[in-house]
């Protein structure tokens, strides 16, 4: 297939790309950047931005499953005893963010999951906590 060129002529205008200012004379009526690279630069910057957020929360919840892991996954850990509050914080645990609060049908209490384990309070103080795995709820 043979390609086609235009033949039209648009007036110079400056690259987009923040630092640049470059004047050019496009070949599209759509280009902005005066070449590939900036147009690149400025797609990945952007994307970045939209999603730093999402990734910051990411590895809030990832920190606090590796807390949790840290107990659940320690031989001498009695899983129907409860952890110290202060444990989880001094291990970094963010007790303000969880994916998603649901109610343990065998101990109505309400269970904060990150993603597969979360902890439910185990007094009214809540100064002590459960940890509890999806998969044996």
């Amino acid at each position: 297939m043979e390609r086609r060129i235009s033949h039209r002529i648009y007036p110079a205008i400056k690259c987009k790309k923040e630092g640049c200012g470059k004047m050019f004379n496009p070949s599209d009526a759509r280009q902005v950047y005066c070449c590939e690279q900036h147009r690149i630069d400025n797609n990945n910057d952007n994307r970045k931005l939209k999603y730093e957020n999402a990734i910051a929360v990411s590895r809030i919840f990832s920190k606090n499953e590796e807390v949790l892991r840290t107990f659940y996954n320690n031989p001498k850990f009695n899983r129907e005893s409860a952890v110290q509050k202060n444990f989880l914080e001094i291990l970094g645990y963010d007790f303000s963010r969880f994916t998603e609060v649901k109610i343990n049908q065998q101990t109505k209490g309400l269970v904060h999951w990150n993603f597969l384990l979360g902890i439910e309070g185990a007094d009214p103080t809540v100064e002590n906590f459960f940890i509890r795995n999806r998969k044996t709820i």
